[in-house]
Formats: structure tokens, sequence, C-alpha cells
């Protein structure tokens, strides 16, 4: 189950659509989110400096698949909706 998550529009030159996806929840179901994306494109999942998430992934998003990746994330919740946000600024890149 989804304890918290967010979506950040990260773009760069040559990924102008590109969001930063942050889960904090159990390894098994990042891996059920995860899965569901694979047909994006989508980079490594990785451990992301803020420590209020503990999974992390970048992913090519267009407006329906934005819509799509907020839903499957809402299913993920356990029916009581948590801690979600989506953010349509520019955020500095983590090293």
């Amino acid at each position: 189950m989804i304890e918290k998550w967010s979506i950040v529009f990260v773009p760069t030159a040559n990924y102008p659509s590109r969001y930063k996806i942050k889960i904090k929840s159990d390894s098994e179901t990042f891996g059920k989110i995860f899965e569901k994306f694979k047909e994006l494109s989508v980079g490594r999942p990785f451990s992301p400096i803020d420590k209020d998430y503990n999974f992390a992934f970048y992913v090519a998003l267009e407006d329906g698949d934005k819509e799509r990746l907020i839903n499957i994330l809402r299913e993920f919740e356990g029916g009581e909706k948590k801690e979600g946000r989506v953010v349509e600024k520019v955020e500095r890149k983590e090293e």
C-alpha cells in the first residue's frame, strides 16, 4: 500500500515531458506500480534524497499518461486517500 506519493515536473532539453515520481510504500507495492509503467519511457528506480519517500523514478508523460499514473497511484492507496500531489514546477535535478 502507498503511504505517500508525488509527481514533479522536471524537464530537460532532451526530455521536455519528464516527471519524477516519488513514492513511499513497501517494496512489493512499488514493484507492482513500476511494472504498470514499463511500456512508457521509464528510468531505473532509485532512492530519492527526500527522506519522506523511499522510491523514485523518472518517466516521460503526456497528459493522458499523467492522468493514468495518478489513477494507478490512487488505486494503490488502499481505499483511503493518502497524501498525493502533482507539482507542475521545475525542480532542481538530484545528483
